[in-house]
């Protein structure tokens, strides 16, 4: 029973975590509402303050060498004194259906907040760079190198929330991402709720029931078919880019509606709301480039469509949408392609292109998806709605329709593109990662069944919303109990071996000095233990990369390691033959090693652990 608790609750740093990451959305929303975008959408204004720091932050981060604490520091102090100088008290809360989600979701919060990183790409990209960057408070440069990560070039956006949590609560806070994921989804149900108002005769925005904020967090949860928990419950930025591409989505057909209905006041504030998310999600991901460029495609073409939109109007709008993410894309563009050389997928040459794979690979994706049915019966179903809405064009949902299925079509375009263009062999003919981009897509068609759904319970069952209301309970029950049963899984992170490696890898940092260069053998691993080595050495020892089972660990590549002077220690975390011969020490299995060159340049065990029993 004990142990059962402790996934829940773990230690007693959960509160911190819990605490910082909540102050810094909070923070965001104060932000947000300066630009004062009117009260429809009010759930996003925290998303818009972030939309704000990461303009401020690129901008100023690139020309200036000014700390980012500084910068930190003056905005967080800008933007409470332009809340109190306004006095309104409402300025200072956060919007209720938030909480009311947050509160729904409360057993996700808790067990996020005991969770740490386990995932090879966090210890790659997503945890090593936000931790580097909350050591140097600056961009990485040439005189600034991000170590130990492949993509120090991706935009800093999403890094940038990990960084904040650290600055407020004093160290770095692993599960800062994985708790800005959830709320982020919080924020959505939220949206989603009120677009169930707008059809539900009888709900009022801002006092939904508790039932109805139920069904909106199940459906970005456990309904929602993009909810992967090695996903959500990590550092990594696709639910957020979801989240993002998803709010696009909305804004867009929101300012849509409202130039259709002549409401100038509307349409410049859902324009700006439109304009300030493309913001962040342009700075999320490299390829969220392309989610940003179908999200205006798809305005476009709904403003083409509508009869009621004149050209001149729809080109009226277009700058306030396009200009604050396409300044923010170019400056950062600038910074990399000035002081970061490498860090970012590039297109390969057109004759390097794999033209003549083209059919396989297009069979492929359409492999991966086809085992992911739900999601893809959603999906198809939304590009078809959306089809009919082009031709027929006739209700609001008609309009959401042809805007969710040119960003679906659209960015399946592009990343087949990626797989022609951009990607290793290998991985093109297995489309890698197709699934987890697909995962961008997941709140789009959500959004499409909710809406959808609430549509047909007007048509059909209009008048019983008060009476099924009763049973409002059950959706609450379900979201505050699902959790329990599935705690153990959920707590992926408390894998023995990764907790193994973490715990090899801070050791060695404290044995070795930074002057040492280390280097990692696995050669019955997959190389998880080269990248968490990496992540763990931060700020000691150099790290120069690792050998694992997918390289051939030969006795005379071990041997080369072994005579390279430039290396003074190595980890060698599982034996084999070649190793045992050319190392000619005595090491057992299951168990990892520290090798360290002492001065007169032999290799001396500076240290062992076993294996955990469980693994």
């Amino acid at each position: 029973m004990i142990d059962f608790v402790t996934l829940f609750f773990e230690h007693g740093e959960q509160v911190a975590a819990l605490l910082g990451v909540f102050a810094v959305w909070w923070f965001f929303s104060l932000i947000g509402r300066q630009l004062r975008l009117g009260t429809q959408f009010a759930a996003t204004d925290h998303v818009i303050g972030w939309s704000v720091c990461v303009m401020v932050f690129t901008l100023l981060g690139v020309a200036t060498s000014i700390s980012f604490m500084y910068l930190a520091l003056a905005l967080a102090g800008l933007a409470i004194a332009a809340t109190a100088v306004r006095c309104r008290p409402a300025d200072w809360g956060v919007h209720p259906n938030i909480w009311r989600a947050v509160l729904l979701g409360a057993p996700l919060f808790i067990l996020a907040s005991a969770m740490q990183g386990s995932q090879w790409d966090e210890f790659a990209t997503w945890l090593v760079i936000p931790k580097q960057l909350a050591l140097v408070h600056r961009f990485p440069a040439a005189d600034n190198p991000f170590v130990n990560t492949l993509y120090p070039a991706y935009p800093f956006g999403w890094h940038l929330v990990s960084y904040f949590t650290a600055l407020i609560t004093g160290e770095f806070r692993e599960n800062a991402g994985a708790l800005s994921n959830l709320l982020l989804l919080m924020t959505f149900a939220a949206v989603l709720v009120q677009l169930m108002a707008r059809v539900l005769p009888g709900v009022e925005e801002d006092r939904p029931t508790w039932g109805l904020c139920a069904v909106a967090v199940l459906a970005v949860t456990l309904l929602n078919p993009t909810f992967v928990q090695k996903i959500v419950l990590t550092t990594y930025a696709d639910t957020a880019s979801g989240v993002l591409t998803g709010l696009g989505a909305v804004m867009a057909w929101s300012a849509i509606g409202a130039m259709t209905e002549g409401d100038k006041t509307a349409t410049r504030h859902a324009a700006w709301r439109l304009g300030l998310i493309l913001v962040v999600l342009v700075s999320a991901k490299q390829a969220t480039l392309a989610l940003v460029l179908m999200t205006i495609i798809a305005f476009i073409i709904a403003g083409l469509r509508a009869p009621e939109i004149k050209l001149s109007a729809l080109l009226k709008v277009l700058p306030v949408i396009v200009l604050p993410a396409a300044m923010t894309y170019a400056v950062w563009r600038y910074h990399v392609t000035s002081e970061i050389s490498t860090g970012e997928f590039p297109v390969l040459p057109f004759d390097a292109w794999y033209l003549d794979h083209a059919l396989e690979i297009l069979g492929r994706m359409a492999l991966v998806l086809s085992k992911k049915g739900y999601y893809l019966i959603l999906a198809v179903l939304t590009v078809g709605f959306g089809v009919r809405g082009l031709i027929r064009w006739r209700t609001p949902f008609d309009r959401f329709c042809v805007i969710a299925a040119v960003i679906i079509v659209g960015y399946n375009g592009f990343l087949y593109f990626t797989y022609l263009a951009v990607f290793t062999k290998g991985e093109a003919l297995r489309a890698a990662s197709y699934w987890r981009y697909n995962m961008h897509l997941g709140l789009v068609v959500v959004t499409f069944a909710v809406l959808g759904g609430a549509h047909i319970w007007r048509q059909r069952f209009d008048g019983r919303f008060r009476r099924v209301a009763r049973y409002g309970w059950v959706p609450v029950m379900i979201l505050l109990i699902a959790p329990v049963p599935f705690a153990k899984k959920l707590r992926f992170d408390r894998a023995p071996m990764i907790h193994h490696y973490r715990a090899v890898g801070a050791e060695a940092r404290d044995l070795l000095s930074p002057s040492d260069l280390i280097y990692v053998i696995d050669p019955a691993g997959t190389g998880e233990s080269g990248v968490i080595t990496g992540y763990q050495v931060l700020g000691g020892p150099r790290y120069r990369g690792f050998v694992s089972a997918f390289q051939n660990v030969t006795k005379k590549r071990v041997a080369g390691l072994l005579a390279d002077k430039t290396l003074t220690a190595l980890i060698i975390h599982s034996v084999n033959g070649p190793i045992l011969q050319a190392s000619a020490m005595d090491l057992k299995t299951e168990r990892s090693y520290l090798l360290h060159r002492n001065q007169s340049g032999a290799w001396k065990i500076a240290g062992s652990w076993d294996y955990p029993a469980k693994r």
